[in-house]
């Protein structure tokens, strides 16, 4: 698990530092604004297993974390990019299982690791000056490994997959550098050979900075 937090510890600072910082005031007005070139989120994540990766694990997740970097086109628009880290786990308790024509008995759990890198565009709805709603989707990738522990024995699958993820949210400003916002995402890793597609839904809870 460290060597994912190493990476997206690695891409933190190259999301931070791809554009110049910069922040915008207009002096006239007293209230905040989301007039500025880039913003970057970091959040608390849950996971929620969708589709037949129930099967695997089923339990939600309550490990997890993302960042986004994202440049703001206009009012309107940003593109960015975006990586995460979500950890899901289940105890079945003793068990046979047949393997290779034979069986194994013992304590049985699964683990699926998930890191979702994706390129993403959003759009930004009008509304006030301090809340904004916005939906987006991001395309890219999700590295799976997929973990089976027997009586102690470790068999892993572990699989980059091309993955989508449509999201909706709300940003709420709270001053010229900084807000909070909220937000769901719906990851979906597609089946790439005798690798099975990975679905689940990501509850986003978190801070965003202007700059």
């Amino acid at each position: 698990m460290k060597k994912y937090i190493l990476f997206l510890a690695v891409s933190l600072f190259i999301c931070m530092g791809v554009s110049k910082a910069q922040i915008y005031a207009d002096t006239e007005m007293t209230t905040s604004t989301m007039s500025t070139e880039n913003l970057f989120f970091i959040d608390y994540t849950m996971g929620f297993p969708s589709g037949d990766i129930v099967d695997f694990v089923s339990p939600t997740s309550f490990r997890g974390f993302s960042m986004d970097f994202r440049h703001m086109m206009n009012d309107k628009i940003s593109l960015g990019i975006s990586a995460g880290f979500q950890s899901f786990y289940e105890d079945f308790g003793e068990m046979d299982m047949t393997i290779n024509n034979g069986t194994l008995h013992g304590e049985t759990y699964h683990y699926l690791y998930s890191v979702p890198l994706y390129a993403n565009a959003h759009y930004y709805f009008s509304g006030g000056d301090k809340m904004k709603l916005f939906i987006g989707c991001g395309v890219g990738t999700i590295y799976n490994d997929r973990d089976t522990v027997v009586g102690g024995i470790s068999m892993s699958d572990k699989a980059w997959q091309f993955a989508v993820a449509p999201e909706v949210g709300l940003l709420f400003q709270a001053n010229d550098y900084m807000g909070v916002q909220v937000r769901g995402t719906y990851d979906m890793a597609f089946e790439s050979g005798d690798t099975e597609a990975v679905a689940y839904y990501r509850l986003h809870v978190g801070f965003y900075y202007n700059f």
